[in-house]
């Protein structure tokens, strides 16, 4: 609704709006992991989107049946994810492994119903973690490769070169991406870059006609770059960047529309596509009440932490009760809670979205080391079985109730392979019977699932909260109206 609102009034003043999607389509709500094939019932909704083009990101490229079965895998006689864009989905350095052939398109040529030309490329940063199903090359090998210098050609065609880029504004690599494209094209065209990955709202100029911007994260944002897309003498260019909050309100004042008055058909008809997968997959089912919002940027301590409901109610009602042994610590990776909680009725679709990574919980009945630092080792001295391929070890925060492991570098955030749970126990050994402990003494899965642990946090605070309050109502819904 609201592109179709923005493109309505562009058209009135004779201004074309181009709009993209900077990847990250895969993890963070509920529909995208109630399938096998995470993103299977969510990619089927974007084709519904007007987008002009999109870049994939590194959430896509975690699981290789992501990537075979659910961008190129097809569904009767419709095309696949990636086809069903006719050559704008965007995949400048990123390659099959199997055949070295680009998952995407490298670039590609965009022409407004006004006239304006765009060359639009699509870029991840170097990511290391990814799947088997595909390799992702490295900036300074892709922009010496044959594809970029034809790319490069249709600059002088064109009114504006577009990066879709999914890293961070200020990655050196999109310096790297700069450099290549002025010893190709010279300092005159202009130059729009559209980062993403790290969760912020930024923008930087790069040079007197480049600018970059990055718009937020988990949809909370429409980021808007607006420029004069004329080839004019001068060389010092404007470029001005909006953000936009995404909430019906905010949409439809930046689209100049009454709120009542927002909807359209197009919009209305892709919400009743979204409602019916979610019934389907069954999403929507209720969980659990909770009696007050909890914040994951909330510090430790506070009321409305999420944090603290995480570290002090959930990890110890579904792993530390009873108690086995005299000393027991859970650590967790800084990035593990994603999104708030909120107050009212919870669903699988929330508790999707504050955990969306479906990572195994490993549980040592045996560590015999008084620093984590020195842990994970088994008795043997043998490693312990880690869930991940790569990061560093534990490491303590500086909060004495919260342990977590390092974060990557900047270019490489917390991710789904990355994030790693554990539980652990020191001191004198549990009385469990021996059998209980089959496996490696060291590490072992969990039983309990993620909506286990989520729902004992909800039902221990509620108890807990809603004693001696009787009679003060029903858990009320969230968010009525409200964009998610």
């Amino acid at each position: 609704s609201f592109v179709q609102h923005l493109r309505a009034a562009g058209d009135k003043q004779g201004k074309d709006v181009f709009f993209f999607d900077n990847g990250d389509v895969v993890d963070g709500t509920g529909l995208s992991s109630a399938t096998p094939v995470h993103g299977k019932a969510v990619l089927p909704l974007l084709t519904s989107l007007p987008l002009d083009a999109l870049n994939c990101g590194n959430h896509e490229l975690y699981q290789s049946r992501t990537v075979l079965e659910g961008l190129l895998g097809t569904v009767g006689p419709r095309p696949s994810f990636v086809g069903s864009w006719n050559g704008t989905y965007l995949t400048s350095n990123i390659v099959l492994a199997s055949s070295g052939a680009p998952l995407g398109s490298r670039f590609a040529l965009l022409k407004g119903r006004h006239g304006t030309r765009l060359l639009v490329l699509g870029w991840l940063y170097e990511m290391r973690d990814h799947c088997d199903a595909v390799n992702v090359t490295s900036i300074a090998a892709a922009v010496s490769e044959p594809w970029f210098a034809a790319a490069m050609a249709h600059a002088a065609h064109v009114d504006a070169i577009v990066l879709l880029a999914h890293m961070h504004y200020a990655d050196p690599l999109v310096g790297e991406m700069l450099a290549a494209i002025r010893r190709a094209v010279g300092p005159a065209v202009l130059v729009q870059v559209l980062a993403g990955h790290s969760h912020i709202r930024a923008s930087a100029r790069l040079d007197a006609r480049a600018a970059v911007l990055e718009a937020g994260h988990y949809a909370d944002t429409v980021g808007f770059a607006s420029f004069n897309a004329s080839r004019g003498v001068s060389l010092h260019h404007s470029f001005v960047h909006e953000y936009v909050h995404m909430s019906r309100a905010s949409l439809a004042a930046a689209a100049g529309v009454a709120a009542a008055a927002f909807d359209t058909p197009a919009g209305l008809a892709l919400s009743r596509r979204i409602d019916e997968t979610r019934d389907a997959l069954g999403v929507s089912t209720a969980l659990g009440c909770a009696p007050r919002t909890y914040r994951a940027s909330a510090p430790l301590g506070a009321d409305d932490s999420l944090w603290s409901l995480y570290l002090d109610v959930v990890a110890p009602a579904a792993l530390f009760t009873p108690a086995r042994n005299a000393s027991q610590c859970f650590l967790t990776s800084t990035g593990a809670l994603r999104y708030d909680l909120y107050a009212g009725r919870v669903t699988r679709d929330d508790v999707a979205m504050v955990l969306p990574f479906e990572d195994r919980l490993w549980v040592c009945r045996r560590a015999e080391t008084s620093s984590p630092r020195r842990w994970p080792r088994s008795t043997a001295g043998r490693p312990a079985e880690r869930t991940g391929r790569r990061g560093s070890g534990p490491c303590v925060r500086s909060r004495r109730r919260c342990l977590g492991t390092r974060r990557p570098r900047a270019r490489s955030r917390p991710s789904s392979s990355l994030t790693r749970s554990w539980a652990i126990s020191t001191g004198t050994l549990s009385r469990e019977p021996s059998a209980r402990l089959a496996g490696p003494p060291s590490a072992r899965p969990c039983a309990t699932t993620r909506p286990q642990l989520q729902l004992a946090a909800l039902r221990h605070r509620q108890q807990t909260r809603m004693r001696g309050s009787a009679g003060r109502g029903r858990c009320r819904s969230h968010h009525a109206g409200a964009s998610r």
